[in-house]
């Protein structure tokens, strides 16, 4: 912040000092002038709507969260808007501290037992085998269930707690823990990568046989995991099943967009749930199958 301040002091530009964000700032390049993101626009290398800036001619995005090889993290990096890569991306790292509490040793002390997962999966509506996937167990002391979340290797970095109800259930975490994404215990090799909102409807999917699956914490949660997870793991196709809403729908488009530009996979579609159902374990209990989703 000093560096900052001196350096406007220097250039004498008072203006610079009232953040008004519909103010031009100056190319990185000497090419032109940055322009912040008009309403409706999103930002080629990470898929969101704010912060990040364009060039008056729309050939090149300042982006302040996705690394390339040209820029700076004081003023972002630069990207090419017409999909061209001057050379490899490098995309920014994630944090590596580890967590506050040994989450597997404390999801190690819920209730595993097929009574349990049974009385989940008939809560819940999905299967039994889905839930043993995904190391659902029974938080006795929290009257919950717990399912863990994991990093992009499958490392387990928090709990994510969900109150026993169906609807309008209470989803919480265990103190200590980080945002992480639901994953199979058992990875699967698999050209297709599905990602839904929440670990019951990867469960529901994992339940219509598809075989990796990705389940995010929220609509919007650890994007820069599903791709570290894209990376870890390639495929070739992914397919974003989006809750049936509108806050559902735009983090979906979000995360399909940063998948798209990073290009972490060949394919990429947001799918809305069969049916009009609100998510996929709605339709999955309609009786919809996996081959509806695919359309």
């Amino acid at each position: 912040l000093d560096r900052a301040q001196a350096r406007r002091r220097r250039q004498g530009d008072a203006a610079a000092m009232s953040y008004d964000w519909t103010a031009p700032a100056r190319n990185l390049r000497s090419a032109g002038a940055w322009r912040r993101l008009h309403r409706g626009e999103r930002c080629v290398a990470c898929g969101r709507p704010d912060w990040c800036m364009v060039t008056l001619e729309g050939d090149l995005c300042r982006c302040m969260r996705v690394m390339s090889p040209d820029g700076s993290p004081e003023h972002g990096w630069i990207h090419r808007t017409d999909g061209k890569a001057d050379a490899t991306p490098i995309y920014a790292p994630l944090p590596d501290t580890p967590p506050a509490l040994d989450c597997a040793a404390h999801l190690a002390r819920y209730n595993r037992s097929n009574a349990a997962l049974a009385a989940c999966s008939a809560l819940l509506g999905v299967p039994v085998g889905a839930l043993r996937d995904l190391d659902c167990a029974w938080a006795g002391e929290r009257r919950a269930w717990a399912f863990p979340m994991r990093n992009a290797i499958g490392e387990v970095i928090g709990i994510r707690l969900r109150s026993n109800d169906d609807v309008g259930a209470r989803k919480w975490s265990v103190t200590g823990s980080r945002p992480g994404l639901f994953l199979p215990g058992l990875a699967v090799r698999s050209d297709v990568q599905w990602i839904c909102e929440g670990p019951t409807d990867a469960a529901a999917l994992l339940g219509l046989g598809a075989g990796a699956v990705i389940g995010r914490p929220d609509c919007r949660a650890c994007s820069e995991l599903i791709c570290a997870r894209l990376l870890y793991r390639p495929v070739a196709r992914v397919v974003i099943v989006a809750d049936l809403d509108d806050v559902g729908r735009d983090g979906a488009e979000s995360l399909a967009w940063m998948i798209r530009h990073r290009r972490l996979a060949a394919q990429v579609d947001v799918v809305n749930p069969p049916n009009g159902a609100k998510d996929a374990r709605a339709a999955a209990k309609a009786g919809a199958v996996l081959a509806d989703f695919a359309r």
